[in-house]
């Protein structure tokens, strides 16, 4: 079970945005295995080899859980996994309120509110109180390239209406400014490790730089 340990420096937070494509994963972030506790959101943690892999979301929970790396630890909202059951001992479920894109305090039980799970990955990330927070795949638009969403293979049990896409991801852009006061108030450093995105309340490095920071502690 994931608990609330404050005792890591780094935390990487993995997204799904497809500005990850560029950067070479899975075998280029192995470099911050044991130097950061690495938190994959939905897809990102299966594909990935993290630490943790955290949704909010039911279908990745029902379709995904049990298949994450062998000593992968399981971040679920509680209400979300209501057709797995019993539930189990290896995940640490979360109580959730989808309509307040604001922080929650609580540990127990564990609350992490957010209307996605990025906002819920930010939101524990938050009660860890790291020292630097790396957010990766953080784009929160599509890629003007290929027109793409992720960096991994479309979700297969879901079918999207891009421009209705869109408009939910320019939605959430608010989410951030918020999220970037309360990290900055706990002093908190968060980098978007990212070339092509449209969050602006964080600041900005690129994955050279990242792999720079991480490497050298």
């Amino acid at each position: 079970m994931a608990d609330i340990d404050n005792s890591h420096d780094n935390i990487v937070v993995i997204g799904g945005g497809a500005s990850c494509l560029e950067y070479g994963l899975p075998k280029t972030l192995r470099f911050a295995y044991g130097r950061a506790l690495l938190i994959g959101i939905n897809d990102s943690g299966y594909y990935l080899q993290t630490d943790i892999v955290l949704s909010m979301d039911r279908l990745f929970i029902e379709a995904r859980y049990g298949h994450c790396g062998k000593y992968t630890k399981y971040v679920f909202r509680k209400s979300a996994a209501k057709n797995i059951r019993p539930l189990h001992d290896d995940v640490r479920y979360f109580e959730n309120d989808n309509t307040l894109p604001e922080f929650a305090e609580m540990q127990e039980p564990l609350v992490l509110n957010g209307r996605h799970s990025g906002f819920c990955a930010l939101n524990m990330a938050y009660l860890m109180r790291p020292r630097n927070l790396y957010l990766l795949g953080f784009d929160c638009r599509l890629n003007p390239k290929s027109g793409r969403e992720y960096w991994y293979p479309d979700y297969p049990w879901t079918r999207k209406d891009l421009e209705k896409e869109k408009r939910k991801l320019r939605g959430w852009l608010s989410d951030y400014d918020y999220a970037a006061e309360k990290f900055r108030a706990i002093g908190v450093n968060v980098f978007n490790v990212n070339h092509c995105t449209d969050i602006v309340a964080f600041e900005r490095i690129s994955f050279a730089q990242f792999l720079e920071q991480v490497g050298a502690q």
